[in-house]
């Protein structure tokens, strides 16, 4: 799935990352600190000329441009004692560490269309069946996806079993005893389109210190996810926004019976530019299926 599904424009933006040395002043960063470039956490590196754009993208900005709209000094620098402490505008005697940042601005290409080749590489890299994460234990998310902030990947092997042709029968009133997933095997999905409309929310929690939020959803179905956009301070927010997600594979399921379909779940998070993001609310909904000769799967929120 494209992890933009749903959005027509899109802010990229990395950290340019600095260290203060008493003799030489403001230079590059130290072995063992975060990259001299990299994104808020400094998880990924992210050099400013490295970064591109997929196909099916277009710059809407001709150049990278320095964020001045936060609480920044005069050059876009904000100020630390260390990378992961809380930053401020003017630079105190303690700060060692500074940042800023860059933006630029890309759009969706009017003139683009998928062709096969890009198709048939969706379809090995989904039937490698490998899964991505920035490592095994840190409580990091896996996903389909390759990131190059990614250092880890895992898949999963199953092989079926059957009894032994000539195998005595258990008698009956014998004790049994089950595997978890040897006596269930889905050979084929059912594959969906999945139509999610946001429309709006009331009376949210107001995380920011105006007594707002910037909420946004992110959305959860089988193996696909996405994300709403992002509404600027209110806990009234109106998305009026729908994302369609092609080729949903669901195992198990039986269109014609709305007990089989699984619920999709939803989270409500406020955006922080600098800190992680805060949970607001969790809730579920469960799709109505519109056509059973071409399944439709339609959420409205």
């Amino acid at each position: 799935m494209d992890e933009d599904a749903g959005l027509n424009m899109v802010i990229e933006e990395t950290f340019e990352n600095q260290r203060y040395f008493p003799i030489k002043g403001w230079s590059k960063v130290m072995p063992g600190d975060r990259p001299s470039w990299s994104d808020i956490n400094g998880h990924e590196e992210r050099p400013l000329q490295k970064i591109s754009i997929s196909r099916g993208w277009i710059w809407a900005t001709s150049q990278w441009e320095i964020d001045k709209n936060r609480a920044v000094d005069n050059e876009g620098w904000e100020y630390a004692f260390e990378f992961s402490g809380d930053y401020h505008a003017n630079k105190k005697r303690t700060d060692l560490v500074r940042r800023r940042r860059w933006v630029r601005t890309r759009t969706r290409d009017p003139d683009y269309e998928p062709d096969a080749e890009d198709e048939a590489k969706k379809r090995a890299a989904s039937e490698e069946g490998w899964e991505y994460s920035l490592d095994f234990h840190g409580g990091h998310t896996w996903h389909a996806r390759n990131k190059t902030s990614d250092c880890v990947r895992r898949r999963r092997w199953r092989r079926e079993r059957v009894p032994k042709p000539g195998a005595q029968e258990l008698a009956q009133g014998s004790p049994k005893s089950y595997t978890a997933g040897s006596f269930l095997v889905f050979r084929e999905p059912k594959v969906f389109q999945l139509r999610c409309h946001f429309y709006q929310a009331r009376s949210l929690i107001g995380e920011d210190k105006s007594g707002l939020s910037d909420p946004y959803i992110i959305f959860t179905y089988g193996s696909v996810s996405g994300t709403s956009l992002m509404k600027e301070q209110t806990i009234c927010p109106c998305w009026d926004h729908t994302i369609v997600v092609d080729s949903v594979k669901l195992y198990g399921v039986d269109p014609s019976n709305p007990v089989s379909i699984p619920p999709v779940m939803m989270e409500i998070y406020d955006h922080d530019t600098l800190d992680e993001d805060d949970l607001l609310g969790r809730l579920t909904a469960t799709p109505i299926v519109r056509s059973f000769s071409n399944p439709v799967l339609c959420v409205d929120t």
